[in-house]
């Protein structure tokens, strides 16, 4: 291949059929090899390349040089010696391939097994591996959309460690349940717990990578327990989108749903003061954490839960009022205002949860509805439901006392994040339920979704 030139090729899929390790032990072709006289670096307009089992040292640099799309793919096989050696990669080999690739919007990762031949040189470790080589982390400046699917949990902290992302928005992350046995590989990342030269068991918690533009962040796992183990040393301040989903039902030995961990042993920094959008898929959520995950989330706008159990809490916790203010017109009844978390709520998913009460999905409804709404938020409300007096701000002395210093959102200050909390006044005027989609739930009555909707909620039944 690398003695022709394709001028026009602008999309390659290249698949390995052969399950023996003994197939990626060909000579290697000359990757660096410059081209011929009539050729140019322009030549080569290739922009998607997906390889299945095929090293990507096998390919010449200069058609790796416009690559948009990259997909380097391990599927998984039904005996780990099948795997072994097939989904082998040098760490060295994986930067060079990036260091080939300055184009790359979109990096897609399937199966592949790191080998740790290399060290990230700014990594803060008591001890380098033997025989690893400090080497400078790769920038990326385009890459826009990652997908790393069976990753082990020790291999993402020091992958994502070697590369700098600056426009990263799309993260796509199915953790794999680590093999009991890594071939007897002591660099090999992944499973290596009682691998005491692992610089990554050496290394403090302060190494940390932030994702400092990432939007939307979708995790699926094989096991609970490595939620809390993968992504520790991560941060993702900008983020809007989070989905969290159980896919090993296949592997757990233990009846019913995996418990799901409180926010805070999941990140490193569980206040997500800008995510909008969560999916939480296949949990059991105890009493509580449901709570607990949401209070961190005060700009949610959408909450989805599917196959989840305790969803029954979560609503009540939803429906939960801030507080309560005398009634009026001589009314001996005081009257329920505002709500404990999410005041921007406005739609609601539900599919394939069945253990909650249709009481407990209206008190989501009615607490955020205009029926519930005490009037416009004002001093003589606030002071009431926090029962003490509120007094007004002073006025400033000086035009300049008065001026609003506007926070970016994005920054940081020494103390952490942007503050979670609810201010008052959005706490008592909540955002009404607008949408409620309900799949393969316990049925409810015709009467009962003309009771949502006469709040503004709009039903849809599947």
């Amino acid at each position: 291949m690398y003695k022709r030139s394709f001028p026009k090729l602008r999309y390659l899929d290249l698949v390995l059929c052969s399950q023996d390790p003994s197939a990626i032990r060909l000579p290697h072709l000359p990757t660096n090899e410059m081209p011929s006289e009539n050729e140019t670096w322009t030549d080569s307009v290739l922009a998607d390349l997906r390889l299945e089992q095929v090293p990507p040292a096998r390919l010449p640099s200069y058609l790796l040089r416009t690559v948009q799309v990259l997909e380097l793919s391990y599927p998984p096989r039904r005996t780990a010696t099948a795997r072994q050696g097939l989904s082998m990669q040098t760490m060295s080999g994986m930067a060079q391939l990036l260091h080939q690739t300055p184009r790359l919007h979109e990096l897609i990762i399937t199966g592949v097994t790191f080998y740790w031949d290399i060290t990230q040189a700014d990594l803060q470790v008591a001890r380098l591996p033997e025989r690893s080589i400090p080497v400078n982390a790769v920038e990326i400046l385009t890459l826009r959309r990652l997908h790393w699917k069976f990753a082990y949990p020790k291999d993402i902290y020091p992958f994502l460690s070697f590369l700098v992302l600056p426009r990263l928005e799309h993260f796509d992350l199915l953790i794999a349940q680590p093999p009991t046995k890594r071939y007897e590989v002591s660099h090999f990342r992944g499973n290596h717990i009682h691998n005491q030269d692992s610089f990554t068991q050496a290394g403090p918690l302060s190494n940390t990578v932030t994702l400092n533009v990432l939007k939307e962040l979708n995790i699926s796992c094989h096991s609970e327990d490595t939620l809390g183990s993968s992504l520790r040393q991560l941060l993702f301040p900008s983020l809007e989108k989070l989905d969290i989903a159980f896919v090993g039902q296949h592997l757990r030995k233990e009846s019913g749903l995996p418990v799901l961990s409180r926010l805070e042993s999941i990140f490193r920094d569980p206040r997500l003061p800008h995510l909008t959008h969560l999916t939480l898929s296949h949990f059991d959520i105890p009493p509580g954490h449901g709570k607990a995950t949401l209070a961190y989330m005060p700009c949610i706008i959408s909450l989805t839960l599917g196959g989840c159990t305790g969803v029954d809490e979560v609503l009540k916790a939803l429906g939960e009022s801030y507080g309560s203010v005398p009634g009026g017109r001589g009314s001996c009844a005081p009257r329920t205002c505002g709500v404990r978390i999410c005041p921007r709520l406005e739609e609601l998913v539900l599919w394939s949860c069945n253990d909650f009460h249709f009481e407990s999905l209206f008190s989501v409804v009615h607490a955020r509805s205009g029926e519930a709404d005490v009037g416009v938020v004002g001093v003589d409300v606030a002071s009431a439901v926090l029962g003490r007096k509120i007094r007004p701000l002073k006025k400033p002395r000086n035009a300049k006392d008065s001026t609003i210093h506007v926070v970016d959102p994005g920054s940081h200050t020494v103390s952490g994040a942007i503050s979670t909390l609810i201010p008052i006044e959005e706490a008592l005027h909540p955002t009404g339920i607008t949408c409620i989609h309900l799949e393969d739930c316990p049925p409810i009555s015709e009467d009962q979704v003309l009771s949502l909707e006469r709040l503004g909620a709009v039903v849809i039944l599947r």
